[in-house]
């Protein structure tokens, strides 16, 4: 998949890149793809949603909890239903949109630190109690 991207016009696989070029790159996106055949967090997911960007990819268990709209999900190996999803995206500017907001709230309510920190607090509190 990565020599397909590469050759196609307008594409730039970049490999590594640092953590500034990361968050500009992610705030420069509209669609960030994460075709993964396995995820345990989606990370990825998480932080393109975070800076604004609609993610598609394949439906593994990392990505189900990470990304905001499962609709966005397709069977995992189904390159032909990425590129469809996409191209939808691509096409209808006001859906991106929405689905942007909605995973930056995604994001704000089910991953921020604020949470993460007290669900932290709630099982070592059931651990204490335990």
């Amino acid at each position: 998949m990565r020599r397909l991207a590469a050759s196609a016009a307008g594409v730039e696989v970049a490999g590594r890149v640092n953590d500034a070029r990361l968050a500009a790159e992610y705030a420069r996106a509209s669609i960030v793809l994460v075709p993964s055949q396995y995820e345990g967090l989606g990370l990825v997911a998480l932080e393109a949603q975070a800076h604004g960007a609609v993610v598609v990819g394949y439906d593994v268990d990392g990505l189900r909890d990470a990304v905001a709209d499962r609709r966005l999900l397709v069977p995992p190996g189904d390159a032909g239903a990425l590129l469809r999803a996409c191209l939808a995206l691509i096409d209808d500017p006001q859906r991106r949109e929405e689905l942007a907001l909605a995973g930056r709230e995604h994001v704000r309510a089910a991953h921020s630190w604020e949470r993460i920190g007290r669900r932290l607090e709630e099982v070592y509190e059931a651990v204490r109690l335990g």
